[in-house]
């Protein structure tokens, strides 16, 4: 259970579940405090090597997550689809309802960037619609509130289908939820992705 001391290098000699859940919280902490730098890449993957080891499910969950905001974060827009795809996958499996309802948000916010906004749009209803029925375990298990960022984004997607006024409405919906969590993150993604943004798209030039 615990570390082990290797007395002749004198270093501390950590266990396959002791180095998963180190990676996991290292990637977490990155992610949140440093963004997509090759430190918070490496963390997550290590993690989720780990994690699929040790039939680790919920590192495995929290690893996806990881890489997909890594990889959208970066750019790399199919490989954020395919960790959205694998989070989703996995939670399905294992009959996780909430875990699932993050894969769909997620899912949806990479279709969305790749252009897909129609699927990307119905993964965000769907994801959004387990909300209303149902209340999250815990509002910050993958960083952040979910709902709240569903609702961020999917105010851009519906800005960019022409529906400017449902947009400006979803944006605030996110930000007042937000602001009752008093969650710094997941205020900061209501306003930067959700309030603010759908603002500058409406902007018209001078």
């Amino acid at each position: 259970i615990y570390p082990l001391l290797d007395e002749k290098r004198s270093r501390i000699v950590l266990t396959l579940r002791q180095r998963m859940n180190l990676c996991a919280a290292a990637g977490k902490a990155s992610t949140w405090a440093k963004g997509p730098t090759s430190e918070t890449h490496s963390a997550w993957q290590t993690a989720l090597t780990l994690a699929e080891k040790l039939d680790d499910k919920e590192i495995c969950l929290q690893a996806h997550y990881g890489l997909w905001l890594y990889c959208l974060r970066t750019g790399e827009l199919n490989k954020s689809r395919q960790h959205a795809q694998s989070m989703y996958e996995l939670a399905r499996a294992i009959n996780d309802a909430e875990a699932q309802a993050t894969g769909l948000r997620i899912l949806g916010v990479s279709l969305h960037f790749l252009g897909q906004h129609v699927a990307g749009r119905n993964d965000l209803l769907q994801s959004l619609a387990w909300y209303d029925r149902e209340s999250a375990s815990h509002s910050f298990r993958f960083g952040l509130d979910q709902e709240t960022a569903g609702q961020a984004f999917l105010s851009r997607l519906l800005w960019v289908q022409g529906e400017y006024q449902a947009a400006r409405q979803m944006a605030w919906r996110g930000i007042k939820k937000a602001a009752r969590l008093q969650h710094a993150c997941s205020l900061c993604c209501a306003l930067a992705e959700g309030a603010c943004m759908t603002a500058a798209l409406d902007r018209k030039p001078r």
